[in-house]
């Protein structure tokens, strides 16, 4: 587990800093493991005790480890409430070093000082259009688009989308998504790498 690593990590860095859960990753930690049996406490109470001690500061999205169950088990004497204390003073730190805490309150909220964009905002994205001497493809459902008797995998986010291909050499294709240029396809070889250029022309 790699909050078991932590504290090494630490020492490696030799810093201090506030780590961070990956997003309902105590919750994924509650539900996997199996200690609370073992120590008589709720999952979510020995997963925030964990955390904690493995040098977890802050839990994201939720709080459902360090809330409400580790106030209940600080309360309990179940945690050492210095544990918590460790973790608030390293964040407080950070923001301290990042100026965060420096704020007076008395300057203008950033909603009065925002305006809108003049830039229309369409309804609908109009489909790419490419030059004439571009052959198109549609990508399909599964993120492929189909060059000669082969398929080639370009991405799922394109599905249903067309794409540009342009003859740059006998069998080499620049793809085009618009006018990014995505990679470049070899027909010998059937496959997809990156380019150096983008095409200036679409």
């Amino acid at each position: 587990m790699i909050m078991n690593r932590h504290p090494r990590l630490r020492a490696g860095w030799r810093a201090v800093l506030a780590l961070v859960t990956g997003a309902f990753g105590l919750a994924a930690g509650s539900e996997a493991w199996h200690y609370s049996r073992e120590v008589g406490a709720s999952g979510d109470d020995y997963t925030g005790f964990l955390a904690l001690a493995a040098g977890v500061d802050i839990e994201l999205p939720t709080g459902d480890a360090y809330l409400t169950p580790l106030a209940e088990a600080v309360r309990a004497g179940r945690v050492d409430e210095a544990l918590v204390d460790r973790a608030v003073l390293r964040a407080l730190r950070q923001k301290e070093e990042l100026g965060l805490l420096d704020a007076t309150f008395d300057d203008e909220p950033p909603a009065s000082l925002w305006t809108p964009s003049p830039r229309a905002y369409p309804n609908r994205i109009e489909a790419p259009e490419y030059p004439g001497h571009f052959e198109l493809r549609r990508v399909s459902n599964a993120g492929h688009f189909k060059m000669g008797a082969q398929h080639h995998f370009i991405s799922h986010a394109l599905k249903g989308d067309n794409i540009g291909l342009e003859a740059i050499d006998d069998g080499l294709w620049n793809i085009l998504y618009y006018n990014t240029l995505l990679g470049r396809l070899s027909e010998r070889t059937g496959k997809i790498s990156g380019a150096s250029f983008r095409s200036d022309e679409c």
